[in-house]
Formats: structure tokens, C-alpha cells, sequence
């Protein structure tokens, strides 16, 4: 039996992780699982930026679609085989399949030229804004 392991908690106290042993110790069936990744959202004078937190992806699972007048970013990670031989006594990290989905500012981004980067475990999306027309500020209308 091992030694009981002790936590701290609010006022400085202690409790007994006799359950917190218990689950770490128990063999979880493998389940696909899924997350939701960190986005920020930047707005500049000519695009708009998101920057999705996906560490220790490739660039070749990303999925970007447009669909009607919504952004939709996706990963599909496949879980690696325990090799024969191969025992885990714990495994506490894995690779996760996400999906989000982002509603786009109507008649505000080319769709047609939005630019996807992946690098250092961050998927930028560059969102460019439309160009507007330059406004006539002079206009005769004739009343019929």
C-alpha cells in the first residue's frame, strides 16, 4: 500500500487524496474525445485575425471551410496505437479532434482570400474585410 498523499486547500489546510489515488490509478476506457481549443480574435483596419491555441498539431489535420456566412475550423486527430509489448502505468496527455464554428460579419470578408498559418502550436486565420466602394458624395436624383 502506498503512503496516503495530502493536498493543500483553502485556509491552509490539508484533506487526503484517497479518492483522487483511486481514479488515477483506475484503467479509463479509451474514448475519442473532443475540446474546445482558445481563440482570440483580433480586428484590424483591413482584416479581421483569429489565433486558435492548438499545440503539437500538424498543419495537415487543420480542415477551414467557409459555409454560408460561417467560418468553420476543424481538427481530426487520430490516436496513436499502444504498440505490442507497450503498457501505459499512466497516461495523462493526448491529442484531441475540435471543431468551431464562427459567424462571419455580413458583406464584411473576402471570403475568397482568406489565408490560413500554423506555427509554434498556433493556427492563425486571416480574415481580409471587404473593400468598400468609394462613396460618391455628390448624387443628382431626378424625381419622376
Amino acid at each position: 500500500m502506498r503512503p496516503m498523499t495530502r493536498r493543500p486547500v483553502m485556509k491552509g489546510g490539508y484533506f487526503p487524496s484517497i479518492l483522487d489515488e483511486f481514479f488515477n490509478e483506475m484503467e479509463w476506457p479509451a474514448v475519442a474525445k473532443t475540446s474546445v481549443p482558445s481563440v482570440n480574435v483580433l480586428e484590424g483596419e483591413s482584416s479581421f485575425t483569429l489565433e486558435i491555441a492548438a499545440p503539437g498539431l500538424s498543419k495537415e489535420v487543420f480542415n477551414v471551410e467557409v459555409e454560408k456566412d460561417t467560418l468553420i475550423i476543424s481538427a481530426e486527430v487520430k490516436q496513436a496505437d499502444v504498440k505490442e509489448g507497450e503498457k501505459y502505468t499512466r497516461k495523462e496527455f493526448s491529442f484531441q479532434s475540435f471543431k468551431r464554428s464562427f459567424r462571419l460579419p455580413e458583406n464584411q470578408v473576402d471570403v475568397e482570400q482568406i489565408e490560413g498559418k500554423y506555427e509554434n502550436g498556433i493556427l492563425r486565420i486571416v480574415l481580409p474585410k471587404m473593400v468598400e466602394e468609394e462613396q460618391k458624395t455628390n448624387k443628382r436624383v431626378s424625381i419622376g
